[in-house]
Formats: C-alpha cells, structure tokens, sequence
C-alpha cells in the first residue's frame, strides 16, 4: 500500500487546523488550599539552601587546604534536601487546587446571563458605585459621561450568576457541595478568589483571543 502523498498529507493538517480543529478557549487556573503546606515548604526549601551553600564553602576550603572533605557536612545537605523535596511533593499533591476555566457555546454563555438579570435594587448600587468611582478618579465631564453610558449597566445578577458560571466553566466539573463550598461568603475562598475565578469565566466567554 502506497503512503499518503505530500499533497495529502498538507490537506489532513490543514482541515485539522481548521474550524474541526477549533477548541474552547479555557484558562489554567491553581488556588491555594493548605498554607501551612506551603509554609512548610518554604521553611524546607530555606533550610536546604543554607546546607548547600555551607556543604559548597566547605568543599572549596577543603580543596584550598589541600584536605579531605568532611561526609558529615554533605549529608546534612543531603538530608536537607530530601526534606525539601517531600514537603514539595505534599504540597503539589495536596496543597492546591489545579484546574480549567473553559469556554462554553456562546448562545448558552448569553442565554446564562439572560436567565440571571440584576435586580433593580442590584442595578441602582452598581450604578451609585460607578459614579462614586468616577467621582472619586476627578475624571473630565466628557469622560465621566462616556464611562457612566458604558458601564453602569450591571450585565448580570452578582449573587446567583457567579455560581451557575463556575458550574459551567470550571472543569474537571464540581458537584453541588463544592460549588457551596466555593461560593460561600462565609467559607475557606477569598471575595477576591471568588472575583478572579468569575472574571476569567467571563473572559474565556467573552474576550477577544489575543487579550485571554
């Protein structure tokens, strides 16, 4: 059986590259869950540089003084080291959450923020925000108004679109407990974890390519 001609080959890359080859947008995302893993690594990670730079002083004054170095200073780095590269290895396992925020079809991204308006009481905070922000930045009148007509619109309710974007969005999917556990005010996630993860929903949707 003959192979494939050059020719035949460039056409299979080229529809591969083309609208089948098309794929969501979606942003890699990590948010730390355990401090005092990271705490520990750091601590580990300080306490091997330290043995190193003594094991490295002490190899070059032995190779000065013409004597024999000492094992026991090079295991107090070896020692070091492998504390260093557990307490990494815990916190890579256990100490974030790796995830992806990724793009769904545009009419179900749009129908979401339809099915979720702001409330009027919503809309009229959001707009006395903006004119207090625009207030507050001594803006031109010229500017002032341009800012005002484009964005004291509020697009979308803020205290039940948040969760049904992450439901959406965030892949691998989380199941109802995770998605309170992520969107509880008075849970372990920042306001502004929460704001960061809601603005990449909106940019992966929404953004041209080349600003996601």
């Amino acid at each position: 059986m003959s192979s494939k001609s050059q020719g035949q080959r460039r056409a299979a890359k080229s529809k591969k590259r083309g609208p089948r080859g098309k794929k969501p947008a979606s942003v890699k995302k990590r948010i730390l869950l355990d401090k005092e893993l990271e705490d520990a690594w750091l601590e580990a990670n300080a306490e091997m540089v330290a043995a190193e730079k003594v094991w490295i002083a002490h190899q070059t004054t032995a190779s000065r003084g013409g004597f024999e170095v000492d094992l026991a200073v090079k295991k107090l780095f070896d020692e070091a080291k492998a504390k260093a590269a557990d307490a990494k290895g815990a916190l890579d396992e256990d100490g974030y959450w790796e995830f992806r925020i990724v793009a769904i079809q545009p009419n179900r991204w749009f129908k979401l923020k339809a099915d979720h308006p702001p409330t009027d009481e919503q809309q009229n905070e959001f707009a006395e925000n903006v004119d207090e922000m625009i207030d507050l930045a001594g803006m031109t009148d010229s500017d002032s108004e341009a800012v005002r007509r484009l964005q004291r619109t509020l697009a979308y309710n803020p205290d039940t679109f948040p969760r049904e974007a992450f439901a959406l969005c965030i892949k691998p999917k989380l199941d109802d407990e995770e998605l309170d556990i992520l969107c509880d005010e008075d849970g372990p996630f920042t306001a502004a974890e929460r704001q960061d993860l809601l603005k990449t929903c909106v940019d992966v949707n929404e953004a041209p390519m080349s600003l996601r």
